[in-house]
């Protein structure tokens, strides 16, 4: 219940920042004393409120249970939450400093996103791997054989995948390596969890793999939906670990004017201007070789909106490959 009610609060806090002008930000409504006084007047009376009936009603809210042993999923669970209360308050503390800063010290000091990345890192990294092993601990307590019966498979993943990044020269990020392989351990898990029910599924049942899955997913909504938001998350990891292999460059070039890039030879050809009704359109064609052997033509574009005032739009050209895309 505290939880729930400091997500309610944080919320309308991180409100009233945007909004007050207390923090710098594009959507505020100016230095608006009156509004930023309505705000604390809301969120003093929700917190007398939410947290004096929480008070009041604290006998009959008391957890019945007790926490047996750390070495268990309700001890996964519990260190989870630890974590992202934590994670929480960092985020506020860091977006508050430049304007705590200031009231404090009378200078700003700005808090900018290699901070956050730097820190968020570690955080982020231990949340993906609680993912993976929150649902192979038992409940209440777990012993040595349930542990290593649960863990082989996707601690096997994780090798095979630390291994693959060693073979492919995927080495440059230290923490996009320990990503991968924890995205590997979370992803075995999931599928250990899958196929472990599937099988169980059909020797109570003795019915085929399709109707086994369906059936186990119709009985067990809760968990493997959850399963499936595990998912979501193995892949938002797995492209925050391939940001550090993202190359950009940015150079002018005419018509004629070949460049190199990660491995790739750009040429721009030519520009051609169009127009239709409601805009013109600037666009470049560039031959892109890998080796002196062309693979593609891209055509990336701005477009100049004529019924509006000086607004455009970036056309990117992108070339896609299961190894990584480019971008134009």
């Amino acid at each position: 219940f505290t939880l729930v009610i400091l997500t309610f609060l944080l919320t309308i806090f991180g409100t009233f920042m945007t909004r007050s002008g207390i923090v710098q930000s594009v959507h505020a409504f100016g230095q608006d004393t009156k509004l930023a006084w309505i705000f604390v007047g809301f969120m003093g009376f929700a917190i007398v409120v939410t947290f004096g009936l929480l008070i009041w009603r604290l006998p009959q809210l008391r957890s019945r249970g007790q926490l047996d042993s750390l070495l268990s999923r309700e001890g996964a669970f519990l260190l989870n939450n630890w974590i992202l209360v934590f994670t929480a308050f960092f985020v506020l503390f860091a977006t508050m400093y430049p304007t705590l800063s200031e009231a404090i010290r009378g200078e700003r000091l700005t808090v900018g996103i290699p901070f956050f990345n730097k820190w968020m890192v570690p955080i982020g990294l231990t949340l993906l791997l609680l993912t993976g092993i929150g649902p192979l601990i038992a409940w209440r307590k777990a012993s040595a054989g349930n542990l290593k019966y649960q863990f082989t498979w996707p601690t096997l993943s994780a090798v095979v995948t630390l291994l693959g990044c060693l073979a492919l020269g995927i080495t440059s990020s230290v923490a996009a390596i320990i990503c991968f392989c924890f995205c590997a351990f979370t992803g075995g898990t999931i599928v250990q969890e899958f196929v472990r029910g599937v099988r169980i599924r059909r020797k109570n049942t003795g019915s085929d793999i399709f109707s086994a899955f369906l059936g186990m997913l119709l009985r067990g909504r809760r968990r493997y939906g959850g399963y499936i938001v595990h998912v979501g998350i193995v892949l938002m990891f797995i492209g925050f670990g391939g940001q550090a292999y993202k190359k950009e460059k940015q150079v002018e070039m005419k018509p004629g004017q070949e460049i190199q890039f990660a491995g790739y030879s750009l040429k721009m050809l030519k520009l051609r201007h169009d127009e239709d009704r409601q805009k013109e359109m600037v666009t470049a064609e560039v031959l892109v070789s890998v080796r002196g052997k062309e693979i593609d033509r891209l055509q990336p574009a701005m477009w100049y909106y004529t019924n509006k005032n000086s607004d455009r739009t970036t056309e990117v050209a992108i070339r896609r490959s299961p190894a990584e895309d480019l971008y134009i």
